[in-house]
Order: C-alpha cells, then structure tokens, then sequence
C-alpha cells in the first residue's frame, strides 16, 4: 500500500462531528478511510492513540511582510 499509516482508537474532530472512537488509515498523505475497527493489511504502520483527539493542522501560510517586503 505505499506509506501507510493506521491510527487506531482515536477520536476525530471534525466537521461533521463523528461520536465515539473510531480508526484512521492514511495512504500516501491522504486520508483514505475513516471507521471502526479497520484491520491492518500489509506493511502498515500502526499508532494505539488510546482515545486521544485527532485534529487538522492549521497552518497560516500568511506572508505578508516577509523577507523585508511589504504588499499595500
């Protein structure tokens, strides 16, 4: 399956607020299924989040300023 990566028990904040504990399988930087109880296939690497939060990363791409240059 390529870099995979398979959190298991975690629990997932987002949009559409998903209730309970549920699993996460990451194929080549994307998440590709969300649900409970998926089985590992394969080589894939397994994290146990022992019901810890899964959230985005938000990051501020923002430049503005940068590198001594201003945008008005």
């Amino acid at each position: 399956m390529g870099d995979s990566l398979l959190l298991k028990n975690c629990s997932i904040y987002a949009p559409d607020h998903l209730k309970g504990i549920n699993d996460l399988l990451v194929v080549n930087g994307k998440i590709s299924r969300i649900g409970k109880q998926i089985t590992p296939s394969g080589n894939i690497n397994v994290i146990n989040c022992k019901k810890r939060i899964i959230a985005p990363g938000f990051i501020d791409v923002h430049t503005h300023g940068a590198g001594g240059g201003d945008i008005i």
